[in-house]
């Protein structure tokens, strides 16, 4: 039988490379994350190469709840699309898997994991792990707060960044491809439940090139309820070609939504420029790109 404290440390290893893996950083091991950077790189085409003949939507509108308070006195509420789960949960299926014939005239390996988990805001990111086949986790791995700041969160709460913080973050994985199963469950449930608790602020951010797809549906579902949204784009093409109420850009690789593992500066002011940013939208669909350029070693 595993003592607790072994249990604890197994979950961790999940979590982390394998000690004679060579920790090189993310762009020396895969060079062509470079072109990914740049501002005119189309990720449309790049997930065509692999799934030709697979569209991303493109919708004739956007929905747009106005924003009435100040960003001061509103609950927010935080969901993520990187796979992140805690302790005690069932990780996100990742594997490959039996598909329907429409996703495999695509070339997709998995029909992907429509699952959700609610996490505690105030919980130890020691419990926290990532299931992901879609990018490199090792940054993840080392902070979690590269895919989800929940500590970055809790101290941007405690400064009053904004009136407070919602008891649960929202974690899925988000590299479904049928896009009829969002609508269909979990949309109406989260946004029953964020009205319930009276939130004002929704913010999202993505995971994998996928995953931006299925954020951008559940955030014109959340807006379209009457929620004010907000989320962080890596994949500016996709987040333009569906139309989402309000994004930010960020020119950083997939796996560091928020930056770099342990520059918690730059995570905290990366969250207070999307909540600093919400009075700048005058209408849906708009992207603001900020000011911050990725470098192999930003700490």
């Amino acid at each position: 039988m595993k003592s607790p404290e072994d249990k604890d440390e197994a979950f961790r290893r999940r979590n982390s490379r394998d000690e004679e893996e060579p920790k090189d950083s993310l762009l020396e091991q895969r060079p062509h994350i470079l072109d990914q950077l740049k501002p005119d790189y189309s990720w449309i085409k790049f997930f065509q190469n692999s799934h030709p003949g697979w569209e991303f939507l493109q919708f004739d509108s956007i929905p747009w709840t106005p924003l009435r308070k100040n960003v001061s006195s509103c609950k927010v509420a935080y969901i993520s699309f990187a796979g992140v789960y805690a302790a005690g949960q069932k990780p996100f299926h990742t594997s490959p898997g039996p598909v329907p014939d429409k996703l495999r005239r695509w070339r997709f390996k998995t029909p992907g994991d429509p699952t959700f988990r609610e996490i505690r805001r105030d919980i130890d990111p020691a419990d926290l792990a990532i299931s992901q086949s879609q990018f490199d986790p090792a940054d993840a791995g080392e902070d979690i707060n590269c895919v989800f700041p929940a500590e970055r969160l809790t101290e941007l709460n405690e400064e009053n960044l904004f009136g407070s913080l919602c008891d649960v973050h929202f974690s899925f994985l988000g590299n479904v491809p049928d896009t009829a199963w969002m609508e269909g469950g979990p949309a109406g449930v989260i946004a029953d439940r964020l009205h319930k608790e009276e939130v004002d602020i929704v913010f999202l951010s993505p995971g994998c090139i996928l995953s931006h797809q299925n954020l951008a549906l559940l955030q014109r579902y959340l807006e379209a309820s009457g929620l004010v949204t907000v989320s962080i784009t890596l994949c500016s093409d996709i987040t333009l070609q569906i139309g989402t109420p309000r994004s930010l850009l960020l020119h950083f690789p997939l796996g560091n939504v928020f930056g770099a593992p342990l520059d918690k500066m730059t995570q905290a002011r990366i969250i207070q420029d999307v909540f600093s940013s919400l009075e700048e939208f005058e209408e849906p669909g708009e992207i603001i790109e900020l000011p911050y350029a990725w470098t192999i070693h930003p700490v």
